[in-house]
């Protein structure tokens, strides 16, 4: 699925055990970031650009931006099997176009893959819906304990 056929439901309605794994993902949580849409492979997140994870530029520092492909990248590969599963990086490539600041939206959306590998790209656009850096990447899927085991321990 590419952005131009992105889902209209938000990821509250998200099926599956795990649709709220994204909120037991402490640096998600650190970095402020909100995950607007997470469904049928496709993934959109939101994050303002504080002053603590810009660069010497004053922009947002690229360790971040490749955080959050990544992180969309990897919410939209959950999404595609309902949330059943999680899953792991195994590759990820980025290209750095642009500075950003501001408020950031990140999509990710499934291309490929099969059982258990799964391919991902993904953008990062700033205030004025310029591309601030692409991405592609390979996720392997792996079980997840129930929530309430993920959230003990």
């Amino acid at each position: 699925m590419s952005p131009a056929n992105t889902p209209a439901s938000p990821c509250a309605s998200v099926p599956g055990r795990f649709a709220d794994v994204f909120k037991q993902v402490p640096f998600m949580q650190l970095l402020g970031v909100t995950r607007e849409v997470s469904a049928n492979g496709y993934a959109r997140l939101s994050m303002p650009v504080r002053p603590e994870l810009t660069n010497l530029f004053d922009a947002a520092h690229g360790g971040v931006l490749a955080t959050l492909l990544d992180s969309a990248m990897a919410s939209a590969a959950m999404s595609s099997v309902n949330f059943e599963a999680g899953v792991v990086t195994l590759n990820l490539n980025t290209s750095f176009l642009a500075s950003g600041r501001g408020r950031l939206v990140i999509e990710g959306w499934h291309t490929g893959g099969g059982r258990s590998i799964c391919y991902c790209e993904g953008t990062v656009r700033g205030e004025n819906q310029e591309v601030l850096a692409r991405a592609m990447a390979s996720f392997k899927f792996k079980q997840l304990a129930p929530p309430q085991e993920m959230a003990q321990g």
